[in-house]
């Protein structure tokens, strides 16, 4: 596998991660707050979705297959 390739698979994994270590970050601030953790699950579900909506990490593998 090229490293386009690599990038590809890596790619969804780099920002499940990031948005995970964000929502646990954020939890307590929440909970301080006196906000449900019903909304952090809300803001974590939407921004997964506008993510797929941009085709963030999911990128077509044939744009990297040719570099």
């Amino acid at each position: 596998m090229n490293q386009s390739g690599n990038l590809y698979d890596k790619t969804k994994p780099f920002y499940m991660n990031v948005i995970q270590k964000v929502v646990d970050d954020m939890k307590k601030e929440f909970i301080n707050e006196g906000i449900s953790e019903s909304v952090l699950d809300e803001l974590e579900w939407l921004w997964k979705q506008k993510l797929e909506e941009q085709n963030v990490y999911g990128l077509n593998r044939k744009k990297f297959d040719h570099v």
